[in-house]
């Protein structure tokens, strides 16, 4: 069998082939690594808000109740460290008369399109640092994630009314005012607990640290790194957004159970169960 040496030209064009394949496998196999700094504010109904906070909650003057500025109808209530206190005045001759403001004066409630007299009002901030790095395979952008330093927090405000300096109420009337601010208090507070349940931290912590891999549509290599960044904001945004239903979907039958706080015996058989 005769053997013959190969072109010049040929081994050329073959060396040149090898070479671009070999480029092209490296440029599918490369990888891009980035960290982010995430901050997200979202709003009872999972609505995301824009703040100039860097954590993403809202800055505000904390301002208990403090009954020497009404010391005529001071009423000492029992309050959290960690909750907004906010109050709007009514007034009457007679507790019936300020219970029906309460009725009238408090804070709306849009979905039930009716006013209450106390309302717990909260928003999440969220926060957590991102690492991820990427490469191509084909038409896909394959991401590998660690989401790390999670903190997730409630901002709480509780709405309460305060009897006016023109209220002159009996002394009977007074104590069952009283009364009625105390056990109103504590259902908003019940509320708060909800909130602030821990199960609801760790699982917003558990479902964050569960993002690992993304496989995404490749589009662009200007654009890739920024397609990686918002596709994981995005399953980071619905693991908060899952739990914030559940804190409502909780809260929501609080309400149920002890009819808006007027059967109060019924907390302690919910908060069994929650």
């Amino acid at each position: 069998m005769l053997f013959s040496l190969p072109d010049r030209s040929m081994v050329s064009l073959s060396a040149k082939i090898a070479r671009v394949l070999v480029l092209m496998l490296f440029g599918s196999l490369t990888v891009q690594s980035a960290q982010a700094e995430v901050f997200k504010y979202f709003d009872e109904e999972g609505t995301l808000i824009v703040t100039d906070d860097p954590f993403g909650t809202k800055k505000r003057e904390r301002r208990p109740y403090r009954p020497e500025q009404n010391k005529k109808n001071s009423v000492s209530l029992s309050q959290w460290e960690n909750v907004d206190y906010q109050f709007y005045e009514v007034s009457g001759q007679t507790i019936h008369d300020a219970m029906s403001a309460s009725d009238r004066l408090g804070p709306y409630d849009p979905r039930e399109g009716r006013n209450y007299a106390g309302q717990t009002r909260w928003n999440f901030g969220l926060s957590y640092t991102m690492d991820f790095s990427y490469h191509r395979e084909g038409d896909l952008i394959i991401a590998s994630v660690l989401i790390s330093d999670i903190d997730f927090r409630s901002d709480i405000a509780i709405i309460l009314p305060s009897l006016a300096e023109n209220s002159s109420f009996a002394s009977a009337d007074f104590k069952a005012w009283e009364e009625f601010l105390q056990r109103l208090a504590e259902h908003e507070h019940d509320h708060a607990r909800i909130i602030q349940e821990p199960r609801f931290r760790q699982e917003v912590i558990s479902g964050l640290s569960a993002i690992r891999e993304l496989r995404l549509p490749g589009g662009s290599e200007n654009h890739a790194e920024a397609m990686v960044r918002a596709a994981i904001e995005s399953e980071a945004g619905a693991v908060a957004h899952a739990v914030i239903r559940k804190i409502k979907q909780k809260n929501d039958e609080y309400d149920a159970v002890t009819d808006h706080g007027r059967k109060p015996e019924l907390r302690n058989a919910f908060f069994q169960r929650l």
